[in-house]
């Protein structure tokens, strides 16, 4: 990929906005941040000016792209912290901005920044931070709001989100959303688990049904196999009763030959007379 073609961190924790940079990049080198043509920021301006920042993907061999990115903010309100909009890298680079809220432009004069990178490395937690850089804020006309119909009442200036530890509140608030983002999915597991359990029990009840069927089908085989043992054993019984006929017709045939035999024994040992019952017939 060319240094020129960035990608959206799609699915990446990161704010977005449709304000677009049309000033320089600030280009950050060994972890100095060198703002030059950034365009006028002027006391009171809310979440108008837009800063974009450009820096190597890696460093020390860390992936930033990794990390969430903060601007720490120094002013007269004290030390605080605001988030970064529009995360884009490619192979190389990282691109970020920075829209500048009222904590930030509350008073004229020179706000100091640093850019943070926050998050965990192989189960640690981990920070890289640039150097200070500064901006101006141009003074300007401020309307009090006392004096404006369609405003309430003035309120107390709110302290900024200010925090001493803030690695670590950012790291605690990072792990509690990759905790919820693992909730998340455990429901949703959870939901497919439940989804998986139905259908098993909807497969084991026609399992047993299909088991039931095949107990049925198994007792009418069986019934089936007593039937053809008994018709079986009925055929082998009618087998012996025929053998048993065939053998006394073969005794009845063996009778009828002695005899056969025995009268024509008799027929060549005795003489017959032809003229037994016979008389000659008179000479002329």
């Amino acid at each position: 990929m060319d240094n020129t073609t960035f990608i959206d961190s799609m699915g990446h924790h990161v704010k977005h906005s449709t304000m677009k940079d049309e000033h320089q990049l600030i280009r950050i080198t060994e972890k100095t941040p060198v703002p030059k043509d950034i365009g006028k920021i002027v006391c009171g301006d809310t979440n108008s000016n837009i800063l974009t920042f450009e820096t190597n993907r890696y460093y020390d061999g860390v992936d930033l792209f990794t990390k969430r990115i903060k601007i720490i903010v120094r002013n007269e309100l004290g030390l605080f912290t605001e988030d970064t909009v529009n995360l884009q890298y490619n192979d190389e680079l990282l691109r970020f901005s920075w829209i500048l809220s009222d904590a930030v432009t509350c008073k004229s004069g020179i706000v100091t920044a640093a850019i943070a990178f926050i998050g965990w490395e192989n189960g640690y937690k981990y920070t890289c931070k640039s150097l200070p850089f500064t901006i101006k804020v141009e003074n300007s006309l401020d309307l009090d709001p006392s004096l404006d119909p369609d405003q309430g009442p003035p309120e107390e200036t709110p302290e900024p989100p200010y925090k001493n530890w803030f690695t670590d509140i950012e790291c605690r608030l990072q792990e509690l959303e990759r905790g919820s983002s693992d909730l998340d999915q455990g429901f949703a597991n959870l939901g497919q688990d439940f989804k998986d359990l139905d259908q098993g029990f909807s497969d084991l009840k026609q399992d047993f049904a299909n088991l039931d069927q095949s107990l049925s089908d198994l007792k009418q085989d069986s019934s089936n196999l007593d039937q053809s043992l008994s018709d079986l054993k009925q055929d082998s019984s009618n087998l012996d009763q025929s053998l048993s006929d065939l053998k006394q017709d073969f005794a009845d045939l063996h009778q009828d030959f002695t005899d056969l035999e025995q009268g024509l024994s008799d027929f060549e040992t005795e003489p017959i007379d032809f003229s037994d019952g016979w008389t000659d017939p008179e000479q002329p």
